[in-house]
């Protein structure tokens, strides 16, 4: 079912929207180089990865210049130009890492969309957040150097690979900044040597995410604050070089209306945002349904006499991590919960942070 991947966009749809598209949607697989969208040919299909990245890629009249436009990962949809009622564009987005999605003709959708206004807004939203990463793009290559372009794209990338090695190649790099293959080269060999990133054959890895994000400076940021103010985080919920509880969602599930408040007070104190408290499972349930992200969350197990097991599998089908604290034994727990993390009320504030941050 789509509810249970990466996208972004289906993931956060109302529950009515997203079930009226199911029938239609077909899973694909997506190897390197497979074309998404055809330049300047109606497009047939719109694609709602879970993962991989796909290259936007704009072309001179001649064919002889390019340069990458955008990537669309996890968060996006490709062929949004379907979405502003239009059959084809001159750009060329195909796969630039391999990856799986969801794959909707345009027929289907416009379909969904007449009959859906509020599946028809959810869409328009993202095509606005994309428009301000292409200003930001069209700022960083008038106004900033290479070695800061580069490093915005590196960020930008690895916000949707969700992964420090990332599969990139020193071709794909010079593409996306339009320069040199020498040019990047001789950039990867600075970054290197400042041990910000490893670079090798086909591979970039990124070793010091907080570095490289002072390298990038204002020309990233603004574009993903944007984009999570809508759709949810996309950017790492820490740089490797020391984690922070800061703006993390984390939903608290807790009966004990004492404890609650005291890890509710302790985790705003950190800068996190806490949703909740929920005192039971229906509680709970009913607020997972209708907070679209969460990046972890604390399930007590005993709750007001009921077990929070059900949560904790609607938690572990959504995709959201979370830890148990509770006064009862751990043998309470199911064996297929038996990889969760446990922990005895009531919970130190420093257990607290670490047990969030080990799972998120």
């Amino acid at each position: 079912m789509p509810s249970d991947g990466r996208n972004r966009i289906l993931s956060t749809m109302a529950a009515d929207h997203r079930e009226a598209l199911v029938p239609a949607l077909e899973r694909v697989e997506l190897p390197n180089w497979t074309t998404l969208v055809e330049p300047d040919v109606d497009t047939r299909y719109v694609h709602f990865l879970d993962d991989g990245l796909a290259s936007v890629v704009a072309s001179s009249s001649s064919g002889e210049q390019q340069i990458e436009v955008g990537h669309i990962g996890f968060e996006g949809i490709t062929g949004f130009h379907v979405v502003l009622g239009m059959a084809r564009t001159p750009t060329h987005t195909f796969m630039q890492v391999a990856g799986s999605g969801w794959r909707l003709s345009t027929e289907d959708l416009y379909r969904a969309m007449s009959a859906n206004e509020g599946l028809r807004l959810h869409l328009l939203r993202y095509v606005q957040t994309y428009q301000i990463q292409l200003s930001y793009s069209a700022l960083a290559n008038g106004r900033y150097t290479i070695p800061q372009r580069l490093a915005r794209w590196l960020l930008m990338a690895h916000d949707r690979l969700g992964t420090d090695a990332m599969p990139l190649t020193h071709e794909f790099l010079a593409l996306m900044l339009g320069v040199r293959r020498s040019g990047v080269t001789n950039e990867l060999h600075v970054l290197e040597g400042e041990h910000i990133i490893r670079a090798s054959r086909g591979r970039i890895e990124i070793r010091d995410r907080a570095r490289l994000e002072r390298l990038a400076g204002e020309t990233y940021g603004v574009p993903e604050a944007a984009y999570e103010a809508v759709f949810g985080r996309i950017r790492p919920l820490s740089a490797r070089a020391g984690a922070k509880l800061r703006d993390m969602r984390i939903f608290l599930v807790e009966d004990d209306f004492h404890l609650a408040t005291q890890m509710q007070r302790y985790l705003a104190s950190q800068g996190a945002v806490v949703v909740g408290p929920a005192p039971s499972v229906q509680s709970a349930l009913r607020t997972l349904i209708a907070t679209p992200q969460l990046d972890a969350a604390i399930v007590d197990v005993n709750l007001r006499g009921e077990m929070s097991f059900p949560l904790a599998e609607a938690l572990r089908k959504r995709g959201v991590p979370f830890i148990f604290v509770s006064g009862y034994q751990k043998d309470l727990i199911p064996a297929h919960f038996a990889d969760v993390s446990f922990h005895d009320k009531p919970i130190e504030p420093s257990e607290l942070a670490a047990a969030l941050l080990a799972v998120a």
